[in-house]
């Protein structure tokens, strides 16, 4: 690794470059990591891991063009990611697996990673505060057996979906523009339960939120919006999937599912 703490009790970076490292840029494995304002870039492997109960906060950092993920975060592991860039990773650019947790906010950008631009799997992430995830080869943010709240973040032009919930995931979406992504803006499918509150659901090639195989989606005011999306507004693929308090759709395009008592 180009800068790694292994069973440190903690180590603080400041104003650090840490580039063409020819496996993973930075590691922090057990330890507590504080690094600010700092750049790690063109690792040949994943630019950021934090592994075994390691905790990372990056203030401010850019993370760019690594090898693999960007920042990758498991095994129980911790990272906060503040006004920070991860762009351009050959892999995904946030992973958070194994039991880990992450927050994203105060106006940090996930773009053009080469697949999904966050992915929590059995995990948990809560992204708040004004970030952009834009223009990721496959889903802006999806995961399967996890918790994953959205806030007023604009989730654009991603290759697939903007938010995925998979088998028994539960998304917490609140105040957030989901807009030209190039399938679905929201997908719920296997047991996902889906809460969405005051989002623009926009201009997406595919219906604008789908469930399937038995999912729910419970909607609160203020309305969440729904314009241009393909064929859908709200399309549920299956009579076990349903929608509590559809009015709380606005939208001319059409919607077809079921409320809970149908």
């Amino acid at each position: 690794a180009g800068l790694s703490l292994d069973h440190g009790p903690s180590f603080y970076a400041d104003n650090l470059i840490v580039q063409d490292a020819s496996g993973i840029g930075v590691r922090v494995r057990v330890g507590d990591a504080r690094i600010n304002n700092s750049s790690v870039q063109r690792s040949g492997n994943i630019g950021v891991y934090v592994v075994r109960g390691g905790t990372a906060i990056l203030g401010n950092c850019q993370v760019l063009d690594s090898g693999q993920a960007g920042v990758s975060v498991t095994q129980n592991s911790f990272v906060n990611i503040n006004r920070s860039t991860i762009m351009r990773s050959g892999g995904s650019g946030v992973v958070l697996s194994g039991g880990s947790q992450g927050t994203i906010s105060n106006g940090s950008t996930i773009a053009e990673n080469a697949e999904a631009g966050i992915v929590v799997d059995l995990s948990q992430a809560d992204v708040s505060g004004g970030n952009t995830i834009r223009d990721n080869g496959v889903y802006g943010v999806g995961g399967s057996g996890s918790r994953i709240s959205i806030a007023d973040s604009t989730i654009t032009g991603n290759g697939h979906d903007g938010v995925l919930g998979y088998i028994g995931t539960t998304l917490f979406l609140r105040g957030n523009v989901i807009t030209n992504n190039k399938a679905r803006g929201v997908s719920c499918h296997g047991n996902c339960v889906a809460q969405i509150v005051g989002a623009t659901i926009e201009d997406n090639a595919e219906p604008g939120i789908i469930l399937a195989w038995g999912s729910k989606l419970i909607l609160e005011g203020p309305a969440t919006t729904l314009n241009r999306n393909g064929q859908f507004a709200l399309f549920c693929h299956d009579k076990e999937s349903s929608v509590l308090n559809p009015g709380f759709l606005n939208t001319t395009d059409p919607v077809e599912c079921t409320d809970f008592d149908n």
